[in-house]
């Protein structure tokens, strides 16, 4: 009886095999393979949340005197009825 420990080793070396010869195939899948793990390596998830928060934090001054101004705007409008 082989023991599960050897029977998932031998999975992985398949697995890594089967990737290594795409790889050798297609240099299209080799591309995407490296650029995956060059977007992991440099923590790509982190630094692209990171641009998303400061862009969107950086349209607050932008817009809050925008609004104030629409608020004002409104406000004198509908007194002069």
């Amino acid at each position: 009886m082989t023991d599960k420990g050897d029977s998932s080793r031998g999975l992985k070396e398949r697995a890594s095999g089967a990737v290594r010869a795409l790889r050798d195939r297609s240099p299209a899948a080799d591309h995407l393979i490296r650029t995956w793990q060059h977007y992991s390596k440099v923590q790509g998830n982190v630094l692209a949340g990171a641009v998303t928060y400061f862009g969107f934090l950086s349209f607050l001054p932008i817009l809050a005197p925008l609004a104030s101004a629409s608020r004002s705007s409104n406000s004198t409008h509908s007194g002069a009825n």
